[in-house]
């Protein structure tokens, strides 16, 4: 595995598993510009935090030496697309259609992508984009099949229902490949399908191939395969991938144990490390506002702000509880007096529960649920706070939140719900940043609100040394970095 020097400063790491997140300047193999195919069904406008690692990827690049041509999701089959995307074509992009019953039963019921919200109101239903009025009739009958054909390519296709994508995939990317010169590709996952378009081009053409994992695969945390026939055959597809792609990228070192117990201690000299991390060019556009003080000094609530989805993995219900302690000891119109909680993100978190539970303790309006914006919203949303939340369920041992690195590079304080010993406290640690108390409990998590309430937001001191080799542009430069590496070298691993 690829070993670099840990930032001067900056905290520890797993042991032999230190982070490649250095800035180099990459003069290129033999001073020539190359061509890099890299495959993913999550880029813009597809909306969520999953797009910024290739996209970044893509964009910066070129800065050394490689040219990228991205083959991702055509815009018709993303369930919710970006409201303020606009592309500036700097990047080719080729876009495949999905063959199978989902986009079709779409296409049939009139369902187009969704735009993230805008504005202020607490997130409601929404809708799906299907029509009302004339021809609803048949768009809702075809809606009464939509989770049976769901249902049933879930569990028809191993490892996800992309399958069908990766083979259409596959078959743009070999017409790619004939028509100009590629000297590498990376496939990024999840979708794990996405994996098979290297492989195939590896093996009909020998181009190297590295696939990227920012999440992890077999034995992923509330991964859901229904059958055991689909687990047998879900891990002997990533055992195929794991040997036979030319070098892997991980966005986690906490994985690495993990496939070492699996295909051997030869295994990390293929891994190198690639967090994902911030754009600070993007970040400067949105100025950090001032925190809230003591109570002597305080003239409004303390803004504390989740972005990013909230899933099972993520609930706030360990938060929530924590609320109603303060308020149970301080009283309930102090506590809605002194916070204000925003959640903004996807998510399949019913927060009806979560409403009436703070209604009936006299918390209405101290929490508010703004469900799924544009990332530039999600952006002034963290710098506009006093504290930055972060909720992971002790499953994500070995999980790093993507919205971490965004955190870290506001300089404000960050509250973390963690496994303890996690990967994810690991990273935070060294900021200087972060108040982690283990996930789900609640007296712990309620001492921190209550000194939040009494004396104000802490005073934090950034390590900014250490916060600022995740710039995405030193991160592309990893990667690029891995390619050189590829080049000539494939079939090797």
């Amino acid at each position: 595995m690829t070993r670099t020097r840990m930032p001067s400063g900056g905290g520890k790491a797993r042991e032999g598993l230190p982070v490649l997140r250095e800035r180099r300047t990459n003069p290129g193999v033999l001073g020539m510009r190359k061509t890099v195919l890299l495959v993913t069904t999550d880029y813009p406008p597809l909306a969520g935090t999953n797009t910024r690692r290739v996209e970044s990827f893509a964009r910066y690049l070129p800065e050394y030496d490689w040219t990228p041509l991205v083959l991702t999701l055509a815009i018709e089959d993303m369930a919710l697309i970006e409201s303020s995307w606009v592309s500036d074509g700097a990047v080719e992009t080729e876009r495949v259609r999905t063959p199978g019953l989902q986009p079709l039963v779409r296409r049939l019921r009139g369902q187009r992508p969704r735009r993230t919200k805008e504005g202020e109101d607490d997130a409601g239903d929404g809708t799906d984009g299907a029509a009302h009025g004339e021809g609803a009739v048949w768009r809702t009958a075809l809606g009464a099949v939509w989770g049976l054909v769901v249902a049933l390519e879930r569990a028809s296709y191993v490892p996800d229902p992309r399958r069908l994508w990766s083979a259409a995939a596959s078959r743009a990317a070999l017409r790619l490949a004939a028509k100009r010169r590629i000297d590498a590709v990376v496939t990024s996952s999840p979708p794990f399908s996405a994996h098979f378009v290297g492989m195939r081009l590896q093996r009909r053409l020998g181009i190297p191939w590295v696939a990227d994992l920012r999440d992890l695969w077999v034995g992923r945390p509330y991964r859901f395969l229904p059958y055991r026939w689909q687990h047998h055959l879900d891990a002997v597809y990533e055992s195929r991938v794991i040997g036979r792609a030319d070098r892997l990228s991980f966005a986690s070192p906490g994985w690495v144990p993990v496939f070492q117990r699996r295909y051997g201690s030869g295994v990390a000299e293929k891994i190198t490390i690639i967090t994902n991390g911030f754009d600070a060019a993007m970040l400067e556009s949105n100025p950090v506002r001032a925190p809230a003080r003591g109570r002597g000094e305080r003239t409004r609530p303390i803004t504390m702000a989740y972005t990013g989805a909230l899933h099972e993995g993520e609930s706030p219900w360990p938060l929530i509880h924590a609320l109603a302690r303060v308020a149970e000891q301080a009283g309930a119109e102090r506590v809605r007096s002194g916070f204000q909680l925003r959640f903004m993100g996807p998510g399949d978190a019913d927060w009806d529960g979560p409403r009436a539970y703070l209604r009936e303790r006299g918390l209405d309006g101290v929490m508010r649920f703004l469900g799924t914006r544009s990332h530039a919203e999600s952006l002034a949303e963290q710098r506009g706070a006093d504290v930055l939340l972060i909720l992971s369920a002790p499953p994500h041992d070995e999980t790093i939140r993507g919205k971490s690195f965004e955190y870290m590079a506001t300089g404000k304080p960050i509250f973390a719900l963690l496994p303890e010993g996690s990967t994810q406290a690991e990273i935070l640690e060294p900021s200087g940043l972060a108040t982690i108390v283990p996930y789900g409990d609640v007296e712990r998590s309620a001492r921190v609100l209550a000194g939040y309430l009494e004396s104000g937001v802490p005073v934090v001191r950034a390590n900014w040394e250490y916060i600022k080799t995740f710039d995405r542009r030193n991160l592309a430069g990893a990667l690029a970095a891995v390619l050189d590496g590829c080049v000539g070298t494939a079939g090797t691993g």
